[in-house]
This record gives C-alpha cells, structure tokens and sequence, in this order.
C-alpha cells in the first residue's frame, strides 16, 4: 500500500508473470475519481473503497480510508466469506 496525494491509499498488485499489467490502474483512478466528484456534489466526504480483482487474484484498490479501516475491513470480509460457504438452511435467501 502506498500513499497517494492527499494521504489516499492506492495499491497496484495487478501484474501478470511477465510484469505486464492485467489491469489498468487508472480505470480504478477514473471510477474513484467520478465517485469523489459525486460525493462531493451532495457535500458528503465520507471514506471509501474502490476494489477490483484480476483474473489472477490480484488486488487493484484505491481509498481514501487507514490502514486499520482496510484490516477491519479485511476481516469483514472474511467472515462473509465463511458465511457463503456454509451451507444455507431451508428457506434461507441471504446467499
């Protein structure tokens, strides 16, 4: 994670074997962008997460959140994780 203008968080793990990019970094840049730009419109600067995943498994984010939001965040993240892999009930439409 490096920081970015501003203290934004920006992190490009999107590199194919050969070092080639799998993803364009500034496609994320643009839909952060335009997101920010919208917030701002309705005067709301809240934090934000802008993700996106190669086909290798690669993370491509862009934020304006700390490194202890991205950790939280992180586990959150896990435990829907585990929640989607246990079977669901009879009934159940959370999946």
């Amino acid at each position: 994670m490096i920081a970015a203008p501003g203290g934004d968080r920006c992190s490009d793990h999107a590199e194919s074997t050969d070092g080639r990019p799998r993803s364009n970094p500034r496609v994320l840049g643009e839909a952060d962008e335009l997101i920010r730009r919208r917030l701002s419109e309705h005067d709301l600067e809240v934090p934000h997460l802008v993700i996106a995943v190669t086909p290798e498994g690669k993370v491509v984010l862009r934020s304006n959140v700390s490194p202890d939001v991205l950790r939280s965040f992180g586990e959150d993240l896990k435990n829907v994780a585990n929640e989607l892999e246990e079977s669901p009930k009879p009934g159940d439409t959370t999946h």
